[in-house]
């Protein structure tokens, strides 16, 4: 990864397409300030089939793997995100692995131990790191819980580290829905309590219907995934659009559109010290 900037934006994405879904505005926005890492894009070496890759219009595990890294480069690129700054990493995805508890010990620390030597390489930036907030998919989980840990055990003091916590879609707007937070949008205190994890702060990245443009547009190109999350496209793009809307309602933005992130606190030991 390149970035000319002494400010940076790391976005750890579990998924090829969950940076751009999740955070597309802010990738807009901060485009020259931005790499994106992708934790489970790697392909079997032998190949699998499996029903997802097959609902997809895949053959196997090769085939969909090179699709879908392919279609996260384009739709990174769209928003502005430099080649040198889409990383791939080859940790399988859920679906063609097999989590033992044993395995998922190793998976969790391989990660850990590549992760640290990726900080390494940003040493006197000021870096903004952003991991998935819900963890309802493993994969989100592992990244959430790996990263977490590794900043409350070693970063938390560094003063040019600071972690933030996304709303990863659709995986965010279920829980909303789950709640039945739909009659109580006007609540700002609600909307903010639901998903706040501890110790945190919430921010949020507002864009203009202009950004919002760039967003669906870079969402259209990983058409593979939609063949078998939603029989049309337009579904994800109102759910994403309109949940984009109501926040900045809530945050009573300026603009019209904005996305969420949790930041989290310094202890107030650190604090005291800065």
């Amino acid at each position: 990864m390149k970035t000319t900037t002494k400010f940076v934006n790391l976005i750890l994405s579990p998924h090829l397409d969950d940076a751009v879904f999740s955070l597309g505005g802010l990738l807009a926005t901060y485009a020259q300030e931005s790499a994106v890492i992708t934790i489970f894009a790697g392909t079997p070496t032998k190949p699998i089939s499996r029903q997802w890759d097959r609902t997809c219009g895949f053959t196997d595990s090769t085939e969909a793997m090179e699709a879908r890294r392919q279609e996260d480069i384009v739709g990174l690129t769209s928003l502005g995100i430099q080649p040198d700054n889409i990383v791939h990493w080859e940790y399988f995805d859920k679906q063609y692995r097999s989590d033992s508890k044993e395995n998922l010990s190793l998976l969790a620390k391989e990660i850990r131990q590549k992760f640290e030597t990726v900080l390494n390489t940003y040493k006197g930036k000021q870096l903004h790191i952003y991991i998935p907030l819900t963890g309802l998919h493993i994969d989100h989980r592992i990244v959430r819980d790996v990263i977490s840990d590794i900043y409350a055990s070693k970063f938390e003091t560094n003063p040019n580290i600071t972690l933030y916590y996304y709303q990863d879609m659709p995986y965010t707007f279920r829980v909303y829905l789950l709640r039945r937070l739909a009659l109580f949008f006007r609540s700002k205190k609600m909307v903010l309590n639901t998903l706040n994890p501890l110790m945190c702060t919430p921010e949020n990245i507002a864009f203009d219907e202009s950004t919002q443009k760039q967003k669906i547009i870079a969402m259209k190109k990983y058409t593979s995934q939609f063949k078998s999350k939603f029989s049309d496209i337009s579904f994800l793009i109102k759910t994403v659009t309109r949940f984009g809307a109501i926040q900045a309602l809530v945050f009573r933005s300026k603009y019209p559109f904005c996305e969420v992130v949790y930041k989290k606190r310094k202890s107030p030991i650190v604090q005291a010290y800065r």
